[in-house]
Order: structure tokens, then C-alpha cells, then sequence
């Protein structure tokens, strides 16, 4: 009985260790793949209202327009505007440079709706940061037709 109790407590600071690792480096936005760049966006923006300001950071904005930024940052705000459930990464692929990665995430919205969005990545300054050129371009798209 001692045993067990030794080891679920074993476990539980080995998890509290993990987890303390990974919020330090999501603060810090250090990221040294690809995945854990988009993984801090995508939780940091799935919850309403969220920190502009604090997501803005995990993105390399030096391509958005004024406008698509504005966009995003009234969005941070709508406490109404739908959120996913959750998501899961379907398919990663980092360039021979290891200096661009696409990664398709499948989005939870409930009801078996699941749609799928490819993010570009790139690393500046030794961190990975999102290149959302290609949502601002999808989001265009829909608002002009």
C-alpha cells in the first residue's frame, strides 16, 4: 500500500515538473520545434477572452496588414465568437533547413465539426514563429466573396 502511494506521488511530481517546464518555456516563448510554437498560439487563443498581446507573440506579424491584425485583436476580446473544443496535429513537415514547417491541425468545434487548417512556421532569431500570411489570405477570400 506504502508503495503505491510512493510511486502516484513519484508520478504526480514528475508530471508537476513537466508541466512547470513547459509553461516556463511557453512564457518565455522559446521554442526549439515547430509544434510547441503553434501548440502555445493555438491554447493561448482558444480561450476567451484571450491576451492579444500574448499570442501576438508566437506570430511573426512583420507581413499582416493593420487590418487582419485589428481583426485579430477584436477577436481577442468577443467572449461570443466560437472556440474549438480542441485540437490534434495531423501531419508536420520541417524543410532540410530546418527553417520552415507546415503543420495541419484538425480543429474540435463539436458536433463532428472538424475542419482542417494548415499553419506555415519559420524560425527568426532561433525561435519558431507563425506565418500567418496564408490565414490573412484565406480570411480575405471569404470576406470579399
Amino acid at each position: 500500500m506504502r508503495k503505491n502511494k510512493l510511486l502516484m506521488l513519484a508520478v504526480s511530481l514528475t508530471l508537476l515538473l513537466i508541466s512547470v517546464f513547459v509553461w516556463n518555456m511557453r512564457e518565455k516563448g522559446n521554442f526549439t520545434m515547430p509544434q510547441q510554437a503553434l501548440e502555445a498560439y493555438l491554447s493561448e487563443v482558444q480561450q476567451r477572452p484571450y491576451s492579444f498581446e500574448k499570442a501576438i507573440n508566437y506570430v511573426d506579424d512583420t507581413n499582416l496588414d493593420d487590418a487582419f491584425l485589428q481583426t485579430l485583436k477584436e477577436e481577442s476580446i468577443d467572449t461570443n465568437a466560437p472556440t474549438y473544443i480542441d485540437f490534434d496535429f495531423l501531419e508536420e513537415s520541417v524543410n532540410s533547413s530546418n527553417e520552415k514547417a507546415s503543420i495541419e491541425v484538425e480543429f474540435n468545434y463539436g458536433d463532428d465539426y472538424k475542419p482542417v487548417t494548415t499553419f506555415d512556421l519559420k524560425k527568426i532569431n532561433g525561435d519558431w514563429k507563425l506565418d500567418l500570411q496564408n490565414i490573412q489570405e484565406e480570411y480575405y477570400s471569404i470576406i470579399n466573396d
